[in-house]
């Protein structure tokens, strides 16, 4: 019995989507092990549901992205933190690429949560620091974060989310929080006004981890803007 096949299916979105994330058609034919005469007709021919569903897994998307028969909008495929995070990281990988995109779900679903119970996280409202030195900056920031006298990574997340900031760690075994362990990815923050989002890497390294929540940390409050941070930015 032959499979039945999609043919309602946007083109155009498939090759944008491969445009976006700096690969080929081909690439994809390769990676996903579907022909790549199959993806270049897929607008006359079809796929099957399988095909498409994998299609949409590699590229974090819904199976209707693809039947969509518009052309892209930018603006709204891709937030403004998910913009600004990939033109400063060139070469992020899909698997990154997702983490950003999970990272903000997982945010939207928390304030709407909120929303849904009539409660409010504290707004994220730091101290200036820009005028000021290094070492005075330091110390009005842990003055603001007020922190417990035992510090380490779970009590400066504490003190740092009573702030209005959304903190995730990231699973260290396989699933959809995993930074791949090839990835030279060491955290990214995102800035919103209304809770921003820092995402940490867990490694064997608490104080490795401490440093790479509070360099993102300074990067909110600082620069006001979203930023990633590999292992080479942290050493310097």
């Amino acid at each position: 019995m032959a499979t039945e096949k999609i043919t309602a299916i946007n083109q155009n979105r498939i090759s944008w989507c491969c445009l976006d994330l700096g690969i080929t058609l081909s690439d994809l034919a390769r990676e996903l092990d579907i022909s790549l005469k199959t993806l270049e007709n897929t607008g006359n021919k079809g796929l099957s549901y399988n095909q498409l569903q994998k299609i949409a897994d590699f590229f974090g998307q819904g199976v209707l992205f693809f039947l969509n028969e518009n052309d892209v909008i930018e603006e709204h495929a891709h937030s403004v933190q998910f913009r600004t995070v990939a033109s400063r990281k060139q070469n992020v990988s899909n698997k990154i690429r997702k983490l950003i995109e999970l990272a903000e779900s997982k945010r939207e679903l928390y304030l709407s949560l909120l929303s849904d119970i009539d409660a409010e996280t504290n707004d994220f409202a730091p101290p200036e620091f820009t005028k000021s030195k290094s070492s005075e900056s330091y110390k009005a920031a842990l003055k603001w974060l007020d922190l417990p006298k035992k510090r380490d990574f779970d009590t400066y997340r504490a003190a740092i989310e009573k702030k209005g900031v959304l903190v995730i760690q990231s699973n260290g075994y396989n699933g959809s929080w995993q930074v791949p362990v090839n990835s030279e990815i060491m955290g990214f923050a995102l800035y919103f006004a209304k809770l921003p989002v820092i995402f940490v890497r867990k490694c064997d390294h608490p104080a490795r981890q401490v440093f790479t929540l509070l360099h993102e940390l300074g990067h909110l409050i600082i620069h006001k803007s979203s930023y990633m941070d590999d292992q080479s930015n942290l050493q310097h």
